[in-house]
């Protein structure tokens, strides 16, 4: 039987180009390759768990557009639940342009229209009940909120994909979560130190639960909630894109600890996947199956 994950955040829309360097202010550059696939911190993570075997629900919002529809589509491609999605007569989906080097550095634009998370409904949370584990995104926390207090309240795992957000998503969301797991910037916004060893150990003072950095090249870093200090390497593989490359870990991870998986173990797993990813372009297009990661696990 599968396991069933519930994500919770964003989901977008991503028109990728490829290009032979990141462009100064000002310069004219002709892209070396263009894709348009869907993204989001929420919706790749989800994917990312579907391919790997998961049963994975997806709670975002929608606006009413031909972005919107593109986003649902793809999403119900990749078999995830779409039960959930709240939909927002009048406004803008997210979208995203994102430029990609040929060394995998990338820059992003987002487009989010402040009308799609304006007003949140009393969702329906009782799916919570069968899940493994919940993963949110900082990006909605008036729904993430409501889903993380449901996980607690049943006991289920929470994970929570922390980036640089809006002032307060932090402090409103972490004293739910089980694991927060932090991007190289994330942290850095919520610890106000550029050392992720000290930014760690900040991080655990004020939450005292699993707290982890996703550090590209230089792997993962731990700190159970017991206070038990882990190191995880990265991979070595040859970059193409890292783009979604840390939604992959978090969508990993969070199947991982659905799965029963100690943190140290998920995390590994979660770095596999990640790796993976980045040797193809593309956010989602890269997304591993069970089988490629454990085929690339054994050979690592």
């Amino acid at each position: 039987m599968a396991t069933s994950i519930i994500c919770v955040g964003n989901a977008t829309l991503d028109r990728i180009w490829t290009v032979p360097h990141l462009p100064m202010p000002g310069q004219k550059m002709r892209s070396l390759n263009y894709l348009e696939v869907g993204g989001g911190q929420a919706a790749n993570a989800a994917v990312a768990a579907a391919r790997l075997g998961g049963d994975v629900r997806l709670i975002c919002a929608i606006g009413s557009d031909m972005i919107g529809t593109a986003i649902l589509d793809q999403l119900r491609a990749e078999h995830i639940d779409l039960a959930s999605v709240h939909f927002v007569d009048g406004a803008r989906s997210i979208s995203a342009a994102i430029l990609v080097d040929t060394s995998g550095e990338r820059a992003i634009i987002g487009d989010v229209d402040p009308r799609l998370h304006a007003k949140t409904p009393a969702l329906d949370v009782s799916g919570v009940a069968n899940a493994r584990a919940v993963l949110t995104d900082v990006k909605w926390p008036a729904a993430a909120e409501q889903v993380l207090a449901e996980a607690r309240r049943r006991g289920v795992p929470t994970v929570l994909d922390i980036e640089p957000a809006a002032a307060g998503n932090h402090e409103r969301l972490c004293p739910f979560a089980d694991h927060a797991i932090f991007g190289q910037a994330g942290l850095s916004a919520f610890a106000a130190t550029d050392d992720p060893e000290r930014g760690l150990a900040i991080a655990y003072d004020r939450l005292r639960v699993t707290v982890g950095v996703t550090l590209g090249a230089a792997g993962v870093r731990l700190l159970t909630r017991d206070g038990r200090a882990i190191s995880i390497p990265a991979p070595k593989v040859s970059v193409v894109d890292t783009t979604g490359a840390g939604d992959a870990f978090h969508g990993a991870y969070a199947l991982a600890i659905g799965e029963g998986q100690d943190c140290a173990a998920a995390a590994t797993f979660a770095s596999a996947v990640a790796a993976i990813k980045c040797t193809k372009a593309g956010g989602r297009a890269g997304l591993p199956t069970r089988a490629e990661v454990e085929t690339f696990m054994r050979g690592a």
